[in-house]
């Protein structure tokens, strides 16, 4: 483009932008149009004309390391949208997840999946049922059995569950099976864990409320007679700790403030 004075400037696109109709009133003139102008070196605007031209391997090789990650999901819905959904995939490296199942599921490309399978698992586990529903749909049972093992080795057992309903028969009992296995041994660490917890607040409630022999009344003697000895509450709160792993040694009792 050239001025007035005929000074050469850089080639560059020139934006329209026009205000909305009901606002053209109490606008003015001035402002009812604004002008961009964008130059025709933009990454951007270089790699959508490359790839408008049928040229995409120079638009992928020349361009997609020029272009911010944050731009990958709208170059991803361009190319998708000019019939390169698979070359969406796999030339863009920073294509969100979201993005991609997107197209996945649009183009019916199930092949893809198996490359989500461990970032479903390991960081974007909303994103389970959707894999799930894919791998059943492509009746891809090897990525369905490697997903339901990675669901079990990272303790995903409402996941675990969901995708073993899409395996065959065998592999749903020997799944439910395991599940049911570790979630009883698991409710039996808990309530353990509880019972625990409430033997060691009557231990530390009773060496708490012990009076010492010179404010005992004659009463009390004959009542606190019948409780168990310091010793026997300490006994019985050390062997509480050996044989429960949530309570480290440093919790062991080697004495008492409360006399007997």
């Amino acid at each position: 483009m050239n001025d007035e004075s005929g000074k050469g400037h850089d080639t560059a696109v020139v934006l329209v932008v026009a205000a909305p109709v009901e606002l053209m009133p109490a606008l003015s003139a001035e402002k009812r149009i604004n002008r961009y102008a964008i130059p025709l070196d933009h990454p951007i605007l270089r790699f959508k004309l490359l790839v408008a031209s049928e040229e995409l391997q120079e638009a992928v090789q020349m361009m997609v390391h020029l272009i911010d990650s944050q731009f990958h999901d709208e170059l991803g819905s361009f190319l998708e949208g000019h019939g390169y959904h698979r070359e969406a995939i796999d030339y863009l490296p920073n294509l969100s997840c979201r993005s991609k199942l997107s197209i996945i599921f649009r183009h019916k490309t199930w092949k893809y999946l198996n490359d989500l399978i461990e970032t479903a698992v390991n960081t974007e586990q909303w994103m389970i049922k959707n894999v799930t529903t894919g791998l059943a749909q492509d009746k891809n049972v090897e990525g369905l059995s490697k997903l339901l093992e990675l669901c079990v080795q990272a303790k995903l057992w409402n996941h675990a569950k969901y995708v073993s309903l899409y395996l065959p028969r065998i592999q749903q009992l020997r799944a439910a099976g395991f599940i049911a296995k570790t979630q009883r041994r698991n409710n039996a660490q808990l309530v353990g864990n509880m019972e625990a917890a409430s033997t060691m607040s009557i231990v530390a409630t009773t060496g708490k409320l012990r009076p010492r022999s010179k404010s005992r009344s004659k009463k009390d003697s004959l009542l606190w007679q019948r409780m168990p000895s310091n010793d026997s509450l300490k006994r019985a709160w050390n062997a509480e700790l050996r044989t429960n792993k949530y309570y480290g040694k440093e919790t062991e009792i080697s004495g008492w403030d409360g006399g007997r």
